[in-house]
């Protein structure tokens, strides 16, 4: 039995050392690794486990409650000698509106309010419409401290915009914030252009994102002389993706993708990839497991392969989204229309397949080349999936009892919670299906007691490699109870909900939940040092 402490993760410079004594230790499966190493890259490679040494508390009052939600972040654990305390404060109220310039009038837009600082991922106060109507206004409320506000107009006449620096201060009475469309904004404009011939192409549809933030400015489609003129959002970020596409009716064909720098008014030509009938064609792709079973209701995404021999970037994209059928033959969505003959142009294309979930099979990231016959003949692909590894052990508290109804979470490294979770039986035990990778699992036991001892969430760091693994056995850190109260200027805050996070690799994850009692009192269970 493998025991772990509260958060177990993987060292990186622990890593780096392992593999620079033992560059030659080459391994096939687990089984050829010593202790508690893995074979991951034919190489044995140490997991090391470290404690969190601070967590972070959000607090949401009941609905109809006069308070808004809280945070506080970085408590120290160490430092913690009794009931940690939550004061909520009474709230700021604001009513919002959104103004043209000059004798304009108020418009509708979509509004985002975003604190600082804030747990990382949950830094959003509020998303809301607001209506084009001062008379109208709606009431939000605030807590002290400084926002960026991110405003989205109905009017496709203007791109969205950022407000940094809004500060909200204590106030007796309603305020009236009345944010205005900046008077100046940059501009994108320039000529799409064929890049064979050189010559004007009309009707490409244009628009562009900002890079950090997703805002997005206004939209266009090329005058008969090509030329294109965009509304950049106002924003600190100088990075937007700029987008052309040819419209529907002369599909398959490139789209254009760049990314640019755009810190003043700025002049863009496209050279746009033309694909001429000579260059296009049909596919048939069918998805199957390497057992030749057929995979169903797969998603499959196909893509233009995005890296020239030379190791640019390409500009031009093409993409289509499918699912599979019964017997996996992949349909797709052309513009409106379903198809298993899938227009192509020819080239290099990367696709993905996503089997559903409960699938037996991995996801697969396939690269292809895709072309038509000479002869006009449809091209037909077949590709197959492996297996996907299967992780099996038994769940334990800290004194080795074991751990009914235990809910086992796995998040890969890219963030993408995976869909087949486990839960342990009568014995504790559970079995899980995975694609290889490097994961965070987090163990959440059904209830904080077992016998009375305290059952804590534990989050630990798992690598799946191809080869398999051994079984994957956790033992549960040794619980504390970290007590605490809500309260506002003098009253108890009951039915308020206490969520508690802690930072892995970059990541929050949420470790334990409570709701505040009548009198304002919570307790919860954390893993112990």
């Amino acid at each position: 039995m493998r025991t772990s402490a509260a958060i177990a993760l993987l060292s990186l410079a622990a890593c780096a050392d392992a593999q620079g004594l033992a560059r030659d230790a080459s391994c096939f499966t687990a089984d050829e690794c010593p202790g508690d190493q893995i074979c991951l890259d034919n190489v044995c490679q140490p997991m090391m486990s470290t404690g969190p040494d601070s967590v972070s508390l959000e607090v949401t009052p009941p609905v109809g409650s006069r308070y808004v939600r809280t945070q506080l972040l970085d408590v120290s654990l160490a430092e913690i000698t009794g009931p940690v305390s939550v004061s909520l404060r009474t709230p700021a109220e604001y009513q919002v509106a959104l103004l043209e310039r000059g004798a304009g009038g108020p418009l509708a837009a979509w509004m985002s309010i975003y604190g600082s600082p804030r747990i990382p991922g949950r830094e959003v106060e509020l998303t809301q419409l607001i209506l084009g109507s001062t008379s109208r206004a709606q009431l939000f409320r605030l807590l002290e401290g400084d926002y960026s506000v991110r405003l989205s107009p109905l009017d496709p006449r203007y791109p969205a915009f950022e407000v940094t620096g809004f500060s909200v201060r204590s106030q007796a009475q309603t305020v009236m914030k009345e944010f205005q469309v900046p008077s100046r904004y940059r501009r994108l404009s320039g000529q799409i252009r064929n890049a064979l011939t050189t010559t004007p192409v009309a009707g490409i549809a244009v628009s562009a994102v900002a890079v950090r933030t997703g805002l997005a400015a206004t939209a266009t489609v090329t005058d008969a002389s090509g030329r294109y003129s965009l509304i950049l959002p106002d924003t600190l970020d100088p990075f937007y993706e700029l987008r052309a596409d040819p419209p529907d009716d002369a599909q398959p064909t490139w789209s254009y993708r760049e990314v640019l720098r755009v810190a003043e008014d700025r002049e863009f030509d496209v050279a746009l990839e033309p694909a001429s009938d000579e260059v296009k064609g049909l596919a048939k792709l069918q998805i199957l497991g390497t057992d030749g079973e057929p995979v169903g209701n797969a998603t499959v995404e196909i893509a233009s392969a995005t890296v020239a021999s030379n190791g640019r970037p390409l500009t031009q994209s093409y993409r289509l989204r499918g699912r599979t059928t019964s017997d996996g033959v992949v349909r797709v969505d052309f513009f409106g229309e379903e198809t298993t003959e899938i227009p192509l142009i020819n080239g290099a294309y990367g696709i993905t397949v996503t089997p559903p979930s409960g699938s037996p099979y991995q996801t697969k990231r396939h690269s292809i080349r895709l072309a038509s016959g000479p002869d006009g003949t449809i091209l037909d692909e077949q590709i197959l999936l492996r297996p996907r590894v299967t992780v099996a052990g038994q769940v334990v508290s800290a004194s080795g009892s074991v751990v009914p109804r235990a809910r086992l979470q796995f998040e890969s490294a890219a963030g993408v919670i995976n869909p087949n979770d486990a839960e342990t039986d009568d014995q504790g035990r559970y079995q899980v299906t995975l694609d290889p990778g490097r994961y965070l699992v987090a163990i959440r036991p059904l209830g904080e007691t077992l016998n009375g001892e305290l059952l804590p969430t534990l989050i630990e760091a798992l690598v799946v490699p191809e080869s398999g693994l051994p079984n994957q056995d956790y033992r549960l850190p040794i619980g504390v109870v970290l007590n605490g109260v809500t309260d506002g200027e003098g009253e108890a805050v009951g039915g308020a909900r206490i969520e508690v996070f802690v930072r892995v690799e970059g990541r929050t994850i949420s470790v334990a939940r409570a709701t505040a009692g009548n009198d304002g009192r919570f307790s919860l269970v954390l893993a112990g040092q």
